[in-house]
């Protein structure tokens, strides 16, 4: 088995003539979160497209847990919970499993419990709040098998406080659970408080600009943000993305 849950070596991706992709290597290893920030527009969605066998790449390889790149090996939690309106919400939970012919409502029940939504569970999305769907989202995400799961902005949608919530309670489930996760936001502040590693993408075609390994401890708490140090690195990656060195 691969000691890397994804491995992108010299990826290029273009849709007819416009390049969106360029040479990106991007490593991933088992239980390492990695966050991808880059501007709007970068390819950052394309990526995710690749990396879940959706779009076959230009040049270049991705292999996810050592197998190339295609459907049905990561698990996927996108920027909206995308919840099926008329399914039970330990349904929705279940959703992906039972695709792969693996159902198991009890799974889904024990993981509703553990996140606090146990009294939820025959409810439907539209009875919860939004930072309540997105938690059954990324449950849904979780207790497939893949050993990578890809969060596309998961958090944009969301007001401050309710980020903020959301933050912890996602360091407290991967702390648990330390499954490979790749996660892709505008956000810096964000990408550094959740991550091990930042890629900071370039503007189209999408280039690395620099890879980051952030040296704050585990557990994190929200606190780390007023760190001197954070602030220190906050600031550099915003340089590199705006271009504009202080």
């Amino acid at each position: 088995m691969s000691a890397d849950a994804l491995e992108i070596i010299g990826l290029n991706h273009s849709f007819k003539d416009l390049e969106v992709l360029k040479n990106l290597d991007i490593v991933v290893r088992k239980g390492e979160f990695v966050s991808i920030v880059g501007p709007s527009g970068s390819g950052k969605s394309t990526l995710f497209h690749l990396i879940g066998g959706v779009l076959t790449p230009s040049a270049g390889t991705i292999e996810v847990d050592g197998k190339a790149a295609q459907r049905g090996l990561i698990g996927y939690m996108p920027q909206q919970p995308a919840l099926m309106p008329w399914r039970t919400i330990e349904k929705n939970v279940v959703l992906a499993r039972e695709i792969a012919g693996k159902a198991d409502l009890g799974l889904a029940r024990q993981w509703l419990e553990k996140v606090g939504l146990g009294d939820f569970k025959r409810s439907y999305p539209h009875q919860l709040s939004g930072g309540m769907q997105q938690r059954v989202a990324f449950l849904r995400a979780l207790i497939s098998d893949q050993e990578l799961l890809c969060l596309d902005e998961p958090f944009s949608a969301l007001d401050a406080m309710t980020r903020a919530e959301m933050h912890r309670w996602l360091l407290d489930i991967w702390e648990a659970n330390r499954r490979a996760v790749l996660f892709v936001t505008h956000n810096i502040e964000e990408a550094l408080l959740l991550s091990d590693t930042v890629y900071v993408f370039s503007h189209r075609p999408a280039t690395v600009l620099e890879k980051v390994t952030v040296p704050f401890d585990r557990p994190r708490r929200g606190t780390v943000v007023d760190d001197p140090e954070f602030v220190g690195l906050r600031r550099r990656l915003t340089d590199l993305l705006t271009g504009e060195p202080r």
